[in-house]
Parts: structure tokens; sequence; C-alpha cells
């Protein structure tokens, strides 16, 4: 049986915003089971709450915002990745401002951190979806699928930015990377994976007020010649950090995932499409286990 998880102790990080560039101090808290990964607002009247849920996305460009109830928090995928590699289901983040931190443009920081706290069992089952049938989402040369597994979750990316005609090896822009999704392998090859944005992009963020607390040290700037100011960690980097990506976003199914998903060039949006997708099979799989007078997994039934 898969248990639900949470800390030990609690964990705090501090940086800047990725986006915003506004200072925060980010504490996770040990929470009951069935709390889920909530975060909490500390410099707001009242402490707004809000849950990492399907329910609770916002629209906003290149990040995954939650948003609803008074409050708003930015770029959570890198840290929703990070409690999904080590099994983290229910926690509190408390945050003093808008953003999570970007930290070094990966999850490895969270997942140290949480690590360093400390992982315990509950007791309680762990909510659970395995893939029942193909789904597929796409648009405009994108797609997203998800395909029926036994056991365990298996993720590929293929990344393709051959537009940009680098001057080196072209391996830099045309990349796809695979992986069997445990904690060992998250920890070694994903949350290692830095953030990227392509050289021609960066005015365009700019422009939008995106980007203040980026720089060459936190993302990866890659241009025609090259990733500039930088070391890649991994020659396939730029695709695994879409893995991250893809594995922080699903994180708002609330729920460990049985399957294998192939994703093609796709973003935040378009993982979430496939998320959607995906949630009704949650919603299929509590009714049927109601109607056999039996409660989901995951749930507790009230008199």
């Amino acid at each position: 049986m898969l248990e639900q998880r949470t800390l030990a102790s609690k964990a705090s990080l501090t940086g800047v915003g990725l986006h915003t560039g506004e200072p925060v101090r980010l504490v996770l808290v040990p929470a009951a089971p069935g709390t889920g990964v909530v975060f909490v607002r500390t410099d707001l009247p009242g402490r707004p709450r809000i849950e990492a849920r399907l329910e609770s996305l916002g629209t906003r460009p290149r990040r995954t915002a939650l948003v609803g109830q008074g409050i708003e928090v930015h770029t959570t995928e890198h840290l929703l990745a990070a409690l999904y590699g080590a099994g983290v289901q229910d926690v509190e983040v408390r945050m003093d401002g808008p953003e999570v931190p970007g930290l070094d443009g990966s999850a490895l920081p969270f997942y140290e951190a949480i690590r360093a706290a400390g992982v315990v069992g509950q007791g309680s089952p762990a909510r659970e979806l395995r893939v029942a049938r193909a789904a597929r989402v796409e648009d405009r040369g994108a797609s997203v699928e998800a395909f029926p597994r036994r056991d365990g979750l298996r993720l590929r990316y293929v990344l393709d930015y051959g537009q940009l005609r680098p001057d080196g090896d072209p391996s830099l822009v045309r990349q796809s990377f695979e992986l069997e999704v445990t904690e060992e392998t998250f920890a070694r090859e994903i949350a290692p994976a830095r953030t990227f944005v392509l050289e021609e992009e960066v005015r365009a963020l700019q422009a939008e007020g995106l980007g203040k607390g980026a720089s060459t040290r936190n993302t990866l700037v890659v241009g025609c010649s090259g990733v500039i100011d930088n070391t890649l960690r991994f020659p396939d980097e730029l695709a695994r950090h879409k893995v991250l990506d893809l594995l922080g976003d699903l994180c708002l199914l609330g729920a460990r995932i049985h399957g294998r998903i192939l994703a093609v060039r796709s973003g935040h949006a378009l993982n979430v499409r496939l998320a959607r997708e995906l949630a009704g099979e949650l919603v299929q799989a509590g009714r049927e286990a109601v109607g056999a007078g039996r409660t989901p997994r995951g749930e507790t039934s009230e008199a």
C-alpha cells in the first residue's frame, strides 16, 4: 500500500521569484493526512490559503500559477515536482510573497530541503490514479499523450527548437529524455535540471514584466551559439527540465500516477489540459468506490 506522506519537521528556503524578482521566505510545514499541498500567503490579511489543485489554476504565461479567494501564488511547478519526487502528498507551504523562490532554477534545492527535514508515512492510503485508457491533447504541433500502465509512472519528453539553427551541436535544441519516475531517478536525473529561455524570447518576456529575478546564474539562456554564460549539467538538460515541469503540472491531480506519458514540444498549458483529461478518471474511480460501498482511496467518509 502506498501511504500518504508528510514532512517530519519544518523546512525553510529564501530567495527571489524568477518573474517578480521579489524576495520571499518559504516554509514547508508538516500536515495531516488528506490535507494535500496547500499554499498559505502569510503576508496577506487573514493568511489566505489555496490548494494546489487543477481547480485553482490561473492563466499566467510561462509558469504554473494558483489563483482564487483573494490569493495568487506563482511559479509553483518546481516545488510541486520536488514534493512528488519525494513522495510528499500532505504539506502546508507558507510564503511571505507572491512567487515561489527560483533559487538555482531547478527543483534540487527544494528536494534537498525536503529530505533534510525528513519524510514520514501517515498510515493512510495515498490517493492514486491509474490511467485506464489512452488520452491525447494537442495544439499547433505540440502534444501530450497518456497510456495505461500497470504500475509506476514513466515520462518521455521530445523537445525541438530546430528553428534556432545553432552554430554548434544541433542536439542542444533537439533532445528527448525518458525515465521511470522513482525518488532515486528524480533526485539524480530530473531535480538538477534548470529552467531555460531562448535568447530571442528574453526581450519579449521583459516587455511583459516577466523574468525580473532571472539571470544567467539561475536560468539557462539558449542562443544560436549555445548556452550563454553558463555550463550545462547534462547534455540534454533542456529536455530533462521539461520533464520536471511536466511532473510539477501533473502534481496538481493530487494523486500518485500509474501510467506512461509522452510529451512532444508541450508547455504548461498543454500539460494541464492532459491533467484535466486524467482528472475525469479520478472522479469516476470515486463514484465507483462509493457505489460499491467503499470510500475512495485517500479520502475519509463522514456520517
